[in-house]
């Protein structure tokens, strides 16, 4: 993911090759993504944008999804992802217990 240096600074880490570290990297990221949700209310939109443009930006917009066209293409692109793999998940959910039930029929 990507975490810059003064953002990895909050959760320890100090050196920008230390976020090549993917152990670290997910850490620091993984992080900042539970901060944001608790600075946001663990919306999802905003959580996005405040990754994207920053949580100031989101702030100064009134907690707003920035119009910066980056962030809300970022954000549209994202949470477009995020149900095409809701989607799969409840596909492979149908199926599995489909194939619980003698005879794979419902």
């Amino acid at each position: 993911m990507q975490v810059i240096v003064p953002t990895a600074r909050r959760f320890g880490v100090d050196e920008a090759k230390a976020l090549h570290d993917p152990d670290t990297n997910l850490q620091v990221s993984a992080l900042y993504l539970k901060t944001l949700q608790r600075r946001f209310g663990n919306d999802l939109k905003l959580v996005l944008a405040a990754y994207n443009a920053g949580e100031a930006a989101v702030e100064k917009h009134g907690r707003r999804i920035p119009p910066y066209r980056e962030t809300q293409d970022y954000v549209r692109k994202v949470l477009a992802e995020y149900a095409l793999l809701l989607q799969v998940r409840r596909q492979q959910a149908v199926s599995e217990s489909a194939a619980l039930v003698p005879g794979g029929l419902l």
